[in-house]
């Protein structure tokens, strides 16, 4: 815990240089009021505090600090791995970084999230080039900036993996990334050594034998026996040695490394030996013996082969997939599926092959007013194949609507729950008889200021469903260059009980368009 209040005083920078360097903990935070990265663009945010930036993110990032935590601008923010610094203090990257969590949405009021500017995040005409991205449900998406009320959960599992989730005030999860530190490296060394000897003797042993015999009156010359003999041995011998050392560290990041070493010797010894014999009638034997000396032939061949595990990418949902990859960055979905192929995984895609929306009609008003007093009307019209699979139930499945503005900023993003009417409270669902009407009512200030929503299913056009929801108090900017808007609305994501309609323009064609004071928005 540190006083950002006094950040660069050298008593405290002092010791904070010490406890980082000597520590043996394998997990390391720091928790400070001032922000060192904000992107927050609403009136009263403070911004990012260079001072604390420049005086500590050095050594967060020299001594590997896992997260640092902050707050000051009131709302929730995440950033990528930010390597700025070198070990000297300075600017650049050197592969030494940490990651930022700005988890100030406990305040009073929330400031506004990160704005874009050409699909960027900035603030002040400068980028953020910190934000991390792949937060799909914000205004500033894919950027991870929410303006929310919030608070953070972080656990770890088996000392090696840790888990941070931004949970808003109804509970649900917006947020969640992961960190896993590598386990050792392990070094394997194997050498095999291969001996293969062959020895071939050759031995040949020629006989000649001539008898000659003469008389007075006849002469005879007969030549008795020629014989060759070849013999030919042939012995082998192959001996193998095989040793394998294997050496373990500790350190982390983790590489393995895996070295593989052959070596095979072939020696070959021809011995050749030949006597010769000769008989005559004078009884004369000669031998005569000569030995080659053996070739030999050493051949030596080395394979190494290096295999090395890099730390891993990011991984925000912990799905095994990484960020730049994962067709659904802030929803594990290992095997993901996309059925539909609009490149959004189904674990995150609001409509997975829905139908287009007919009379469709958004309008907002009181946009000209501060946010909080926005009034809101999203009707449209779906047809369903029919019969119904599954069978339409709102009224326990809930309904999530959608508004994104042509940049593909997050106007508005609800989920109505499902659950039956509490006259208490007057909030939660009704439904006719021949469950084919379904009707909302929220008595406690509405879902992101919705308050009313009607689904009826047609009993005389199988499959029709049409549909209107009612918003008010709520806080839905569309500026007036971020025309035209997308409106989705779904019952069931994965079951395509759900459609999506589009303005493109110009009229006849479905468009949309501004008041003369810019105060109200009309797209059908």
């Amino acid at each position: 815990m540190l006083d950002s209040n006094s950040c660069c005083d050298a008593t405290q920078l002092s010791w904070l240089a010490n406890d980082l360097a000597t520590t043996t903990r394998k997990w390391k935070f720091a928790f400070f009021h001032h922000t060192p990265y904000s992107c927050a663009s609403g009136f009263f945010s403070n911004g990012s505090n260079l001072a604390v930036r420049t005086s500590w993110g050095p050594l967060f990032e020299q001594y590997g600090v896992d997260i640092v935590f902050d707050g000051h601008d009131h709302l929730y923010e995440r950033s990528g791995y930010v390597d700025d610094f070198h070990v000297d203090g300075s600017g650049g990257g050197d592969g030494l970084g940490t990651y930022y969590v700005m988890t100030g949405g406990g305040g009073k009021s929330v400031d506004s999230p990160a704005e874009l500017t050409n699909g960027v995040p900035t603030v002040g005409g400068s980028s953020c080039y910190w934000l991390a991205s792949g937060c799909l449900r914000t205004p500033s998406a894919p950027w991870c900036s929410f303006a929310r009320f919030e608070y953070t959960s972080v656990r770890i599992s088996l000392d090696s993996t840790l888990t941070l989730q931004a949970i808003d005030d109804t509970g649900s999860v917006f947020d969640s990334f992961s960190i896993t530190k590598l386990p050792p490296t392990t070094t394997t060394t194997s050498s095999t050594t291969t001996t293969s000897t062959t020895t071939t003797t050759t031995t040949t042993v020629t006989t000649t034998t001539t008898t000659s015999t003469t008389t007075s009156t006849t002469a005879t010359s007969t030549t008795t026996s020629t014989t060759t003999t070849a013999t030919t041995t042939t012995t082998s011998t192959i001996a193998t040695t095989t040793t394998t050392t294997s050496t373990t560290t500790t350190h982390v990041p983790a590489t393995t490394t895996s070295t593989s070493t052959t070596v095979t010797t072939a020696t070959t010894t021809t011995a050749t030996t030949s006597t010769s014999t000769s008989i005559t009638t004078s009884t004369t034997s000669t031998v005569t013996t000569s030995t080659v000396p053996p070739p030999t032939t050493t051949t030596t061949t080395t394979s190494t082969s290096t295999t090395t595990t890099l730390p891993p990418c990011p991984d925000a949902d912990g799905d095994g997939v990484c960020d730049a990859s994962d067709n659904c960055p802030a929803d594990p979905n290992p095997d993901q599926r996309d059925a539909d192929g609009d490149g959004l995984g189904d674990a995150c895609d609001p409509c997975t092959n829905g139908v287009a929306l007919t009379k469709a009609k958004v309008t907002v008003t009181a946009l000209a007013t501060p946010p909080g007093d926005d009034r809101a009307r999203f009707r449209g019209r779906l047809a369903l194949p029919f019969p119904f699979s599954p069978s339409l139930d709102p009224g326990t499945k809930g309904v999530r609507i959608l508004l994104d503005d042509s940049t593909g900023a997050r106007v508005l993003d609800a989920t109505i729950p499902g659950g039956a009417y509490d006259y208490a409270t007057q909030t939660g669902w009704k439904v006719n008889p021949s469950r084919t009407k379904w009707l909302y009512a929220n008595g406690l200030g509405g879902i992101q200021g919705l308050v009313r929503l009607v689904v009826k299913a047609s009993a005389s056009v199988p499959g029709q469903v049409d549909f209107i929801a009612l918003g008010r108090n709520g806080a839905y900017p569309v500026p007036r260059s971020n025309i035209p808007v997308t409106a989705l609305f779904t019952l069931d994501a994965s079951a395509g009980q759900c459609g999506a309609a589009t303005f493109p323009g110009p009229p006849p064609a479905p468009s949309c368009r501004f008041s003369s004071t810019g105060n109200a928005l009309s797209c059908k």
